[in-house]
């Protein structure tokens, strides 16, 4: 990937990021109200559900280590900025794929703010590109159908499967312990049932963090816990 090549994706990504947070029409309304509409405001609106992290994350399109060294190599962020608490106990693989996440995070972050700050609220959306650990559906997403069980964590905008190493709640950072299961469902989701629950999760995306194939995952999930995609 040429600087020129990464130029562009960034700029995408940080267009998509303010075509779906709506950031022209937040940014009109707050200045309509006489409240501050700077970027910084913006972007804790649309954090306050996660939604800005999650499009990067989306879109950031990070399969492998392969693909956080080109980043690496074209980004000028200096990845010795980056906190070593996100990648502590992990392989050097992963390490290298959290710096190279860091870095295309801030900078899309700058060009959004760059764009916002001129006004150029571009339309247009960018789809959610499959990699070994994503499957992308958005803007054509996909239902699914996700019985209740013990396994089962709501994100606040998903649902999860998740098997832990040793207790369903457990949760660890180190790869020593990473979950044997833990695959997000994302979108918004629909709770039905009284005694036989399940959620309907109208879903942008699946990935999962584990480090797995999300395909070996998904069929797990469907094998083992009855998710089923229906539409």
């Amino acid at each position: 990937m040429t600087k020129e090549e990464y130029a562009e994706k960034v700029r995408d990504t940080a267009v998509a990021i303010l075509t779906e947070c709506s950031a022209e029409a937040w940014k009109r309304e707050q200045e309509a109200n006489g409240d501050d509409a700077g970027f910084h405001d913006f972007y804790y609106h649309a954090e306050y559900n996660g939604s800005f992290s999650s499009i990067l994350d989306a879109t950031c399109g990070l399969g492998d280590y392969t693909d956080a060294i080109e980043i690496l190599q074209v980004s000028e962020q200096n990845p010795d900025h980056v906190d070593s608490g996100l990648y502590e106990g992990c392989a050097w693989q992963r390490i290298l794929i959290c710096i190279a996440y860091e870095l295309f995070s801030w900078d899309v972050s700058a060009k959004a703010e760059e764009m916002y700050n001129a006004d150029e609220f571009e339309q247009a959306l960018l789809p959610y590109p499959d990699t070994p650990h994503q499957k992308g559906f958005f803007p054509k997403n996909k239902k699914f159908k996700i019985p209740d069980g013990p396994w089962v964590v709501g994100t606040g905008n998903g649902i999860k499967i998740l098997i832990a190493p040793h207790s369903f709640s457990s949760s660890f950072s180190s790869e020593k312990y990473k979950p044997k299961l833990s695959v997000v469902f994302e979108g918004p989701v629909e709770k039905r049932g009284v005694k036989s629950i399940r959620y309907i999760v109208d879903c942008r995306r699946v990935y999962n963090q584990n480090g797995n194939n999300i395909d070996d995952d998904l069929l797990l999930c469907h094998e083992e816990f009855g998710v089923r995609k229906i539409k």
